[in-house]
C-alpha cells in the first residue's frame, strides 16, 4: 500500500474524489495536511506520493514530476490573497500565513519585481503585526466577506509574467511502481477533464459564493507547457529570498 498526502484545502478536492472513486483506492493510504506539511511528509519520508507545494522543489531539484495535473492558475486565483482594511497603495507591511512557504516566498518575489517599483512593503512573520495579511486555503474564500480590500497574488504574478502559476505538483519516491503512475495520471485525467467538474464534486454553492466558478474558472489542473515554463521562473526569482 503507498501512502500518500495531500493537500486539505478545497482545492485538492478532485484529485480526492477521482482517487475514493477509483480501482486503486484500496492500494492508497490517503493523509491529509497543509501545504508545509505535505511538504515535510514527503522530505522526511513518510509518504510515497505527494502534492508538494513547488516551493519544497528547491529542496530537493532531483524531484520528478509524475502526472500531467497540478494546482494551479491562469490569473485570480481567489484561495491565495492578501487582505487588509487599507487600499494596496497604503500598505507598508505584510505578514506572511502560517501554512504555506510557496506562498509566502510569492509575496517576496512580487514585492522585489513588482511592487517595489511603486513602494516599499516589508514582508514579516505569520505572528508578527501588520497591515495586511497573506491568507491561503479555504481561510481565504471566508474572508473574502470580512475585508475591504483584497489583491489577489495570482493575478499579481500574470501582470508581473504574462503567465500562470503552479502551487503544487504531483512527485513520489522512486520506489513507487512506473505502472501505478501511468494508472493515477489515468484517473485523474478522467475525472479532471470533465464538461462539468463541479457536479461531480458534490458541493453546494451555498456556504461560500460562486465555488462552481473556483473550481472552473480560478484554479486550472491541467500542467502543460506553459505552466513548466512559469514554474521554472518562479524557481528562479525564488532561488535567492
Amino acid at each position: 500500500m503507498y501512502k500518500i498526502a495531500l493537500v486539505e484545502y478545497l482545492n485538492s478536492l478532485p484529485f480526492v474524489k477521482s482517487l475514493e472513486q477509483s480501482g486503486l483506492k484500496d492500494q492508497l493510504s490517503i493523509m491529509k495536511a497543509n501545504p508545509k506539511d505535505c511538504a515535510n511528509l514527503f522530505r522526511n519520508g513518510e509518504v510515497d506520493i505527494a502534492l508538494l507545494p513547488i516551493g519544497a522543489i528547491q529542496d530537493d531539484p532531483e524531484i520528478q514530476i509524475i502526472t500531467d495535473y497540478c494546482i494551479g492558475c491562469e490569473g485570480a486565483v481567489r484561495t491565495v490573497c492578501i487582505y487588509s482594511d487599507l487600499p494596496f497603495d497604503q500598505i507598508t507591511s505584510i505578514r506572511e500565513d502560517s501554512e504555506s512557504r510557496t506562498s509566502n516566498l510569492l509575496i517576496k518575489v512580487l514585492n522585489e519585481h513588482h511592487w517595489s517599483k511603486k513602494q516599499e512593503i516589508s514582508i514579516v512573520p505569520f505572528d508578527a503585526v501588520a497591515e495586511a495579511s497573506l491568507l491561503i486555503g479555504d481561510k481565504a474564500l471566508i474572508a473574502e466577506k470580512k475585508y475591504k480590500y483584497v489583491l489577489d497574488l495570482g493575478l499579481e504574478w500574470k501582470k508581473l509574467t504574462g503567465l500562470p502559476f503552479v502551487f503544487a505538483v504531483w512527485v513520489c519516491r522512486p520506489t513507487v511502481d512506473p505502472i501505478f503512475i501511468q494508472e493515477l495520471n489515468k484517473i485523474f485525467k478522467d475525472f479532471l477533464e470533465t464538461e462539468d467538474l463541479f457536479s461531480k464534486l458534490q458541493l453546494s454553492d451555498d456556504s461560500i459564493s460562486n465555488l462552481k466558478q473556483y473550481f472552473e474558472k480560478n484554479i486550472s489542473y491541467q500542467l502543460d507547457d506553459t505552466k513548466k515554463t512559469a514554474m521554472k521562473l518562479f524557481l528562479e526569482y525564488s532561488k535567492n529570498i
